[in-house]
């Protein structure tokens, strides 16, 4: 009998860890930082439209790190004439940026 007691008691405590972080997880918090800033920036970006005000950025980064590349049509000194040969070259550590 004391046995089947804490089968079910355990089971029971095993329920309540379950379900409990579960329950609480159900209520959204109130507004938090990242929305304060992200309503900003919006508003910001309104008033430089209305200014007549827009600038446009792009950024791009590339990091190349042991790349095999594959060239073709590449004519082949002593070789045929013909354009389908190709050359497989091994490129690495390049950095682009811009």
């Amino acid at each position: 009998m004391t046995l089947w007691f804490l089968f079910a008691l355990m089971t029971a405590a095993a329920v309540f860890a379950v379900l409990w972080p579960l329950g609480r997880s159900a209520a959204l918090p109130d507004e938090g930082r990242e929305t304060v800033v992200y309503t900003d920036q919006l508003a910001e970006i309104e008033r430089d439209l209305t200014a007549g005000l827009n600038i446009g950025v792009r950024h791009f980064q590339q990091n190349i790190d042991d790349q095999l590349a594959t060239l073709f049509g590449v004519p082949v000194d002593g070789g045929p004439k013909s354009p389908g040969h190709y050359y497989v070259a091994s490129a690495g550590a390049v950095d682009a940026d811009g």
